[in-house]
């Protein structure tokens, strides 16, 4: 098979997609011609910064009255739901604060009901791994069954091979390779974040595995910016695959969740 690749750079979005070529022949340039369609469309309909999105259209929706949403505004309107939960309320998603989003909206049936006049919707966290989600969908329509996505951080990779094997594969870190081990012919989403501003100007990095790039990215990016205990003491209470790479009296220490550790080789 031949292995093909793409680089580039678009609305302030860096995306770095490889694959093998199967069942289809489409080359690199038409390739990455529907890669940017993709990130043409979603910053454009979903970025707060554009006042004619749909995000922004329902901000400006007046209160009680019905807002029916498109089904990839609904489906990143349940991923800011979800992230905001794994989170406990870090990914701001929705605003203003609120210990119960119910006060602030109501969602049934492809449809948004805001309670809250002051009520906004700001997706920004979840536009990168949402990129590759979508581009991960055109690779399965195309029955490509090999590719590794790269958006921001927000990656999603697949590896074809027999059943019941994993593919060991090097995640880069701190210039170093953690080897995580992925099940071949299952699609695996997950979010890399670092930071580089703690006060012994160590680089922190949390990278967390989710069923999505972007629920995986969002939380990823707002949670390595907080102290590493904090992120330990928060991630080992909920279910979620992290790895936190952090600087403790000036040695590096490594951090990994019970559910990250199914990963590793």
């Amino acid at each position: 098979m031949t292995e093909r690749a793409v680089t580039g750079k678009l609305d302030g979005v860096e995306y770095q997609v490889s694959w093998r070529a199967t069942k289809h022949n489409l080359n690199e340039y038409q390739m990455d011609t529907r890669i940017t369609a993709i990130i043409s469309h979603i910053v454009t309909q979903f970025s707060v910064d554009n006042m004619d999105s749909e995000v922004s259209r329902l901000n400006r929706w007046p209160v009680n009255e019905s807002f029916v949403l498109t089904r990839e505004l609904e489906e990143l309107f349940q991923h800011g739901l979800v992230a905001h939960e794994i989170s406990d309320g870090r990914v701001q998603v929705f605003s203003p604060e609120a210990d119960d989003l119910n006060r602030l909206f109501a969602l049934d049936n492809h449809v948004v009901v805001k309670h809250d006049e002051e009520f906004e919707v700001n997706l920004s966290a979840l536009l990168d791994g949402y990129i590759a989600d979508r581009i991960s969908e055109l690779f399965r329509l195309l029955q490509v069954t090999d590719y590794q996505i790269e958006v921001n951080g927000a990656t999603r990779l697949r590896v074809s091979g027999r059943q019941q094997q994993r593919h060991q594969f090097p995640v880069e870190v701190n210039d170093q390779a953690v080897l995580v081990s992925m099940p071949y012919n299952q699609d695996k989403a997950f979010g890399l974040a670092s930071y580089a501003q703690t006060p012994d100007n160590s680089t922190q990095v949390v990278l967390i595995f989710h069923e999505t790039a972007s629920v995986a990215h969002a939380v990823s990016t707002t949670l390595v910016i907080e102290e590493a205990p904090e992120i330990i003491k928060f991630v080992e209470q909920d279910a979620i695959a992290t790895l936190v790479i952090f600087n403790e009296k000036g040695e590096e220490k490594r951090y990994t969740s019970g559910l990250f550790r199914r990963f590793l080789s």
